[in-house]
């Protein structure tokens, strides 16, 4: 296990280390303690409007400089804002850890705040607020948080408001930033590869002028949970689809009974196996689903359980099952089984996360602002040692109508009559004592890696790497990579939407996602069981070109998983009520991306540009087109095309390869199985109109354009795409972002994407802008790409780009599920492993002439559509 330790400079800064040598990469995270909950009514939003502003300028960097040499650098730098924390964060190639240092200090005392940067920024931030408020989601949980909180801090908004933005001035983010930048008040964590006595020359040269201003720091602190008695708040907002929360007390992150309330949020209302889900979903199909969100810190907040409702008639009798779910926690308390399945999963999770730097800082931060940062690894031992006793506490204290509130957000409130009887019934609500608790919990074994063993393959490996033919037709590819206790497993067939005619769109994503619905010998319920048990991590993906099935596990329980697989691959049963459900969120995600401004801008842009008949854009049909679908076409499509050889399998890991293989040639059918050979047929009608402008009622406007671009085919005209994507709208050093966001204000948010398949590809740009800008924002982008078609990029640009694209690469390679799914992906799509390996020869053979023949190619103005709203 990686082990973390620190050191304190003599201003009190911490710096928190941990090794990890797997990648030569390094993650460098600045912890600020200063978040939402430390401001006032006067200087909301101050924190993340200083979190902008730092980029800005710094002694030493001027107009977003330092963020251009990261960049450069081959590294990624960005910020967050929390409610009690602000993060800065590098990812960055082992060699320039003393750089990603010295910018981690700009950014912490040596930020310079200029006029002419906060005017433009503040017209950013107040974008910011408008998408946040026009995405029904999110507004939706900004209410809650609103509404719930009378005295604690958490009751900020993390973003602000517009008036506190608005009158922010240089002298007073100044005073902000000088009062809550201390060194006292901060760390820095860092993990990855390093030598020690270099970290720690570099951080004392770089952080040992940071001096403290005052004494001390002091938020406000909150440390009861606010009890209001039972709460229903219903708002009606027009053609912003039906949403429904109910929120439980969350307790503060070191509260002793902190994991002891998560585990009962998680058995009540988190997964598959809930009892909240199986009441909603499975058995009543009120809900097409339910998602938790965390309103909590340093300071004890509110779980926000989230129901998406099937319809708006069924608001009431959700809110119904949910109080007699709650009444049968007396009769029924969670069950030895409910909370050892949670147990695992927790602990599961908890190991997954040694399997990215990110993470490993992330969860390090995490807990030293709350409890230390090596209760991170006693957190395997606190989720085993919870005991029915503490489970009995927490439900008396917490789970009670004295905290409960209901939201609704609907295309009309909730009727008056309702309204009472729902308020009436949860005021009656009766409390007893939990003391019948079903027998003892047991202790889930902390060691769960103690089984890990490294196996060697006796076979003669390619650089660590092997290809078999399985008796079934089957390739399998094997490549060892050492010193994670993880293996990634991934199967990818080209039967993908492409495949499809215009008659059964849908029918591959429908077929693939029923796999994992149940088979001849598990059905759906143990198959969620064995995978919550067994810490397997299972899905099924799409691309343009492929359908995959991936999976995850701990090493040593890689011959389970396989089994699992095998079984789902090839002996699925599609059951009938199942296919209802896929329906039911194929229902419902097309009505979100309709509320959602910018999904349903692409959506519209998409249509324009290709037709309304076309395979190129979700990986499912309309509402109509799903409707139609049936489970004895899903049968005969998977009979046709799913047959083993029509598949590529990749394990990546620290695994015995020869055993792997024999286990692999054990459970797929050793017949030899020729199933039908899928072909791809995109379809589409190019618009001839060139543009189409769409009157909306938001008080923003996206803007979309693209063309065709380099098929898959041409290997050097996509890497040629590829870079291009980052110069123009990739992180913070892009053309798009440094012109039309930096320079100008125009836009929020901007970006750069293109899709490319065998014998056809396409780009899109885009730009979430105010209305009044959008004139603006459109033509500037237009004459961005026309210069570059003229005068093509910088050499500066192109180093940058493929810097950065090479250090993305590395830190790709840390994820062993990325690994298994890009080899599979890409044997199914005709490349080998030698492709896979040559990534990063294929970026740097990239020149300006090749950027310049893509854009004299594919940005031909006549051959454009755009898309805006007006």
């Amino acid at each position: 296990m990686i082990q973390a330790d620190d050191f304190i400079l003599p201003n009190g800064f911490k710096c928190i280390y941990a090794f990890e040598g797997s990648n030569p990469i390094v993650c460098l995270q600045l912890i600020v303690k200063t978040g939402s909950v430390c401001e006032t009514v006067s200087n909301l939003g101050y924190s993340h409007m200083i979190e902008h502003l730092v980029f800005k300028h710094t002694q030493s960097y001027h107009d977003n400089q330092l963020s251009d040499l990261i960049t450069y650098k081959g590294g990624f730098i960005n910020a967050y804002t929390e409610y009690d924390t602000t993060c800065y964060y590098i990812l960055i190639p082992k060699e320039n850890l003393t750089l990603g240092i010295n910018i981690l200090s700009e950014l912490a005392y040596k930020a310079v705040f200029t006029k002419n940067s906060l005017v433009n920024e503040k017209d950013i931030i107040i974008e910011e607020l408008k998408q946040y408020a026009n995405e029904p989601e999110s507004a939706f949980i900004d209410w809650i948080q609103s509404v719930t909180f009378t005295h604690n801090p958490l009751k900020n908004p993390v973003l602000g408001n517009e008036k506190t933005i608005l009158s922010a001035t240089v002298n007073k983010l100044s005073n902000f930033y000088k009062t809550n930048y201390q060194p006292a008040n901060a760390y820095l964590v860092v993990t990855g590869v390093f030598k020690l006595y270099n970290l720690r020359k570099q951080v004392t040269r770089c952080f040992s002028d940071w001096h403290n201003m005052i004494d001390t720091i002091t938020s406000e602190k909150y440390d009861h949970i606010e009890k209001h008695g039972f709460r229903l708040f219903s708002l009606k907002r027009i053609n912003r689809g039906e949403y429904l929360a109910f929120t439980v007390p969350e307790l503060q992150e070191s509260h002793p009974h902190n994991y002891v309330q998560t585990i009962i949020t998680k058995a009540f209302a988190a997964g598959n196996q809930s009892r909240l889900y199986k009441r909603l979903v499975q058995h009543d199909k009120t809900a097409l689903s339910i998602k938790l969100y965390s309103i909590s810190g340093v300071n004890p907040g509110i779980t926000v359980i989230q129901v998406i409702p099937v319809s708006a008639d069924v608001v009431p009798d959700i809110i119904y099952s949910i109080y007699d779910e709650w009444q049968n926690l007396v009769a029924e308390p969670f069950t030895t089984n409910e909370i050892e399945l949670v147990k695992k999963e927790l602990i599961y999770t908890w190991y997954y996360d040694f399997e990215y730097i990110e993470s490993i800082s992330g969860n390090l931060a995490s807990e030293e602002i709350s409890n230390g940062y090596n209760q991170l690894y006693s957190f395997p031992d606190s989720i085993s040692a919870i005991t029915e006793n503490d489970i009995n506490t927490c439900l008396n204290q917490y789970w009670r109508t004295d905290y409960i509130a209901i939201f609704h957000q609907g295309e009309s409130s909730l009727p008056g009559t309702i309204a009472k009887n729902i308020t009436k019934l949860y005021n009656q609500w009766p409390i007893y004592p939990l003391n019948n608790l079903h027998s003892s919990f047991k202790s889930v074994p902390t060691d769960l890696c103690s089984t890990f063993v490294s196996g060697k393959s006796a076979r003669k490996n390619l650089r660590d790497f092997d290809s078999v033919i399985l008796d079934c037709g089957m390739q399998l590819l094997m490549r060892k990579v050492i010193g994670k206790p993880v293996c990634g497993v991934s199967l990818s067939t080209i039967t993908s939407q492409l495949t499809e005619s215009l008659e059964n769109i849908g029918l591959n994503y429908l077929t693939s996602n029923l796999l994992l619905f149940g088979t001849a010998k598990h059905d759906y319920d143990q198959i969620q069981k064995i995978c919550l048990s067994e810490g397997f991590n299972l899905k099924v993906s799409h691309s343009l070109e492929t359908t995959s099935l991936k999976g995850k596990c701990l090493t040593f329980r890689l011959g389970e998983l396989l089994n699992l697989t095998a079984e789902i691959l090839s002996q699925p049963i599609f059951p009938a009520r199942y296919l209802k459900f896929i329906k039911s969120h194929i229902y419902d995600s097309l009505r979100k991306e309709k509320a959602s401004p910018f999904n349903n801008a692409y959506n519209s842009w998409n249509r324009f540009f290709l037709g309304r008949n076309t395979n190129l854009n979700k990986p499912f049909g309309n509402m109509s087109q799903t409707k139609a679908r049936s489970i004895l076409e899903i049968n005969d499509w998977f009979a046709t095309y799913y047959a083993p050889d029509n598949f590529k399998m990749a394990i990546t890991g620290d695994f015995d390869f020869d055993r792997a293989a024999d286990t692999c040639n054990n459970i797929f059918s050793s017949k030899h199985q020729n199933g039908s050979k899928p072909f791809h047929q995109p379809f589409y009608q190019l618009n001839q109109q060139r543009g189409k402008s769409v009157k909306t009622n938001s008080d923003q406007s996206n803007l979309i354009l693209g063309a065709f671009s380099s098929p898959a085919e041409d290997i050097k005209g996509n890497t040629a795409f590829f870079i291009l994507s980052q110069i123009l709208g990739g992180e913070l050093s892009s053309r798009f972002f440094s012109i039309l966001r930096e320079q100008y204000g125009y836009a929020y948010q901007t970006g750069f994407d293109f899709t490319s398949m065998q014998g056809l590809g396409f780009w899109y740009a885009y730009a979430i802008c105010d209305k009044k800008d959008q004139k603006h924002a459109r033509d500037t982008i237009l004459e961005i790409l026309s210069d570059i078609r003229k005068n093509g990029v910088t050499m500066h640009e192109l180093e940058s780009a493929k810097n950065y694209l090479k250090g993305m690469h590395r830190f790709d390679m840390e994820s062993l599920s990325w690994q298994a799914g890009s080899l599979s992906l890409l044997c199914a799509l005709g490349f080998d492993y030698e492709y896979f390996l040559a990534r990063e020869s294929r970026i740097d053979s990239v020149t300006r002439e090749d950027i310049m023949e893509i854009m004299s190619r594919w940005f031909d103005p006549a051959d454009i559509r755009i898309y805006q709203e007006i």
